[in-house]
């Protein structure tokens, strides 16, 4: 049985003692591991595990076949198995794009937790949970989007109650609705209430009500500069509008001297791959990462490095001899700042951001702070 809270309220902490984090894409991982930038430092977004008390690894399973995706999932279980102080977090997407039924299986017939967690729901970009399913809004309507979670979980023998955000979780695994990110907080006041060895199952939104439990976060320093060279590797729309904002700073990936007088004049490049149309995306990946590895061998190293699309960043970070980033924070929801503090280019801030995340005028935006003082860049009004 489940009942109602009574304005459940978590104890105030000052930090946690480590972050762990399972993610199947690297631009997901860095926008919500952004929300605990400063709570447990050097907090690291990586493609493979590293000794490091907090890591949030990327396991690149997005485009992957189920199987395989499981298979992955169940081999990286180990680096959320509860500890005294560690905050276990097992990133979805926030449309339910992946596979993360059949992830969130695996990993759970290898470690056990007293409660599961489990609340996808990002509000600040529209992405709700009603009646156990993820909703947004398709041609004016609240329209269900990917897997029904729950009854995914369910076939794979990992039974799920249904709750709504005002409801304490029973031990076991609890699918919570929310739509906004008061709900989210409750949601968490009331599990962090319970107690327990927990397993926190969400994106952004959740990752965000948590680190507001947090008293006296650091502010985290937003700075970057300009030269900004962006990779665009995909075709999503949204990232398409914020192109058509700067097509005279856009470049086609083989014209790198282009490229380099472009970023010496305007301080700002915004670089695609024109590829057929019908291009199946195994093949447009697999080109768009090799023309990108062979721009970057190519330009000189700029201050701020913008990708947008998370196969597009984590085929890069090979290219640059580099296995992680440093996550500092988020412009804007959605919108990560981290630094490569190895490779070829140690030392660039790196912009991250979904193909479908950020408003028209964003690469607008980004340029016009690119050609401006360092002093005046950082966190970009929502």
């Amino acid at each position: 049985m489940t009942a109602l809270a009574r304005d459940a309220v978590p104890e105030p902490r000052a930090a946690f003692a480590a972050i762990r984090m399972i993610a199947d894409d690297m631009t997901g991982a860095l926008d919500t591991a952004a929300a605990f930038a400063g709570l447990a430092s050097p907090l690291r977004v990586g493609i493979a595990v590293q000794d490091s008390r907090s890591l949030v690894l990327d396991i690149g399973t997005r485009e992957r076949a189920r199987k395989d995706a499981a298979t992955a999932a169940q081999a990286a279980a180990a680096l959320l198995a509860p500890a005294p102080g560690r905050l276990s977090f097992f990133k979805v997407d926030s449309l339910l794009r992946g596979h993360a039924g059949a992830e969130l299986a695996a990993v759970l017939a290898t470690t056990r937790f007293d409660r599961v967690i489990i609340a996808p729901a990002l509000p600040e970009q529209g992405r709700r949970t009603r009646s156990g399913r993820q909703v947004w809004i398709q041609g004016g309507t609240w329209t269900p989007t990917g897997e029904d979670l729950g009854a995914a979980l369910a076939a794979a023998g990992h039974p799920v109650a249904r709750l709504g955000s005002a409801n304490l979780p029973d031990r076991g695994i609890s699918l919570f609705d929310a739509e906004t990110p008061a709900h989210l907080d409750r949601i968490v006041a009331n599990v962090l209430a319970a107690g327990g060895s927990l397993l926190w199952v969400g994106s952004a939104g959740l990752a965000r009500a948590l680190a507001r439990t947090v008293v006296g976060a650091p502010c985290p320093d937003l700075r970057w500069e300009g030269p900004l060279l962006g990779l665009i590797g995909t075709d999503h729309a949204v990232t398409a509008a914020q192109l058509e904002a700067v097509a005279s700073l856009r470049r086609e990936a083989t014209d790198s001297a282009g490229i380099i007088a472009l970023l010496a004049q305007s301080d700002a490049a915004f670089v695609t791959t024109a590829l057929p149309a019908g291009t199946p995306r195994p093949a447009a990946r697999a080109t768009i990462a090799a023309r990108f590895a062979s721009l970057v061998a190519a330009v000189p190293q700029p201050a701020t490095l913008l990708v947008s699309g998370g196969e597009t960043l984590r085929a890069l970070l090979p290219a640059l001899d580099a296995t992680g980033l440093d996550v500092l924070g988020e412009l804007q929801p959605g919108i990560a700042l981290s630094r490569l503090t190895e490779g070829r280019w140690r030392g660039t801030t790196v912009i991250s951001k979904s193909g479908a995340f950020g408003e028209p005028g964003l690469f607008a935006d980004l340029a016009a702070r690119a050609s401006s003082a360092p002093t005046s860049a950082g966190k970009i009004p929502s």
